[in-house]
């Protein structure tokens, strides 16, 4: 009867240390990914704001391209008024 108990408390005692292991790794390989990441360099902002293009798959469609143009440069009127000028970069 001893014998089982000792057997089985070793059993025990070497699921802990696995588990202890394993948690050890863990932490350690969290603690350098967060230490890692913190050193990371912020790139630096553009010079200029991005630009991008458009492009409209239409077959005889000259009203409706029109309308969405119009569309369009009405947002980018109400986005460039609405828009904070403190946030946009300097031009030293």
């Amino acid at each position: 009867m001893t014998l089982v108990l000792r057997v089985a408390r070793l059993g025990l005692l070497a699921a802990q240390a696995v588990i202890v292991f394993i948690s050890l790794y863990q932490s350690l390989v969290t603690g350098f990914g967060y230490a890692r990441r913190n050193r990371r360099r912020v790139p630096p902002a553009p010079a200029s704001l991005p630009r991008f293009g458009l492009i409209v798959c239409a077959r005889d469609e000259e009203q409706a391209v029109a309308l969405l143009r119009q569309q369009l440069e009405n947002t980018h009127q109400r986005v460039a008024e609405s828009y904070d000028k403190t946030l946009q970069p300097s031009k030293d």
